[in-house]
């Protein structure tokens, strides 16, 4: 199980905002809004990550990994909230965003539990997470999930689901 960190929206904005017309830089798509315990960062122009900041900028195509009772919660700058629990690693792959018109997002995860609440919903369907056997599409606004092995685990739980059937550890997942 992991706990969901909020952070007010508002205080965040602003900032994410003058990140966002930075020229030159890598395109901005959130910022760290909460970081408990071991979470790393690698931008995608660095070979090695580093211990993630609250506050910090995150870029697309950078990778966050969490260890072990470890939580990252990302405020994304069209006020959606993407939550990695423990021993979780997200790349956001796709992020488009113009207030007055559209957006898109999309994020693979390849392991560990998460939770998307996104910030308005995508009526045209241009937001996606991805795992490592499913493609989720994003039209309301929250979905949890888990990949890996506790996905198996809490899967086992369930009295609907077989308990001979076999699951890959790495690729394990279950969505809410």
């Amino acid at each position: 199980r992991y706990q969901v960190l909020w952070f007010p929206a508002m205080v965040m904005m602003p900032t994410l905002a003058g990140f966002a017309l930075a020229a030159g830089a890598p395109q901005v798509v959130g910022v760290a809004s909460a970081v408990l315990n071991d979470v790393r960062l690698r931008p995608a122009y660095l070979a090695q990550p580093h211990r993630a900041a609250l506050r910090e900028r995150v870029a697309l195509a950078d990778t966050v990994q969490t260890g072990q009772r470890s939580q990252l919660q990302l405020l994304l700058l069209d006020k959606s909230v993407f939550t990695v629990g423990a021993n979780g690693r997200l790349t956001i792959d796709r992020f488009v965003y113009d207030p007055g018109a559209s957006h898109a997002f999309g994020a693979s995860i390849a392991k560990g539990a998460f939770r998307f609440m996104s910030g308005s919903p995508d009526r045209a369907g241009n937001s996606s997470i991805n795992t490592p056997i499913a493609t989720i599409g994003i039209r309301g606004t929250v979905v949890d999930g888990v990949v890996g092995n506790d996905a198996i685990g809490i899967a086992r739980l369930e009295t609907a689901i077989d308990q001979n059937t076999s699951s890959d550890p790495e690729t394990a997942s279950l969505i809410v």
